[in-house]
């Protein structure tokens, strides 16, 4: 599953022209969470453009497959995410 987080992340900077970007691998490895949980309703807001706008078919798939290599990565971490947005709260305020 590491490998495939590994591909998943690096086929998503490839789409997303990052990789031309002169990065610090240790700031990647901190920062891939939180840029694939912020990419989420971006993607979804783009498809869902192209899907009721322009209907172009070229656009839908590449959105499409854009966010489904996200979704996979953000549920891989699924349990983490939980625990982080989810906390319980001892009180109301």
């Amino acid at each position: 599953m590491k490998v495939a987080r590994y591909i998943i992340r690096f086929l998503l900077a490839f789409i997303l022209e990052k990789l031309f970007i002169p990065y610090n691998p240790s700031v990647f490895r901190r920062t891939y969470l939180l840029g694939a949980v912020m990419m989420v309703p971006l993607v979804l807001s783009l498809l869902i453009t192209y899907v009721f706008l322009s209907k172009n078919i070229s656009f839908i798939i590449l959105d499409s497959s854009i966010f489904l290599l996200n979704a996979v990565l953000v549920l891989s971490h699924y349990k983490e995410l939980r625990d982080t947005f989810f906390k319980p709260q001892m009180k109301i305020i």
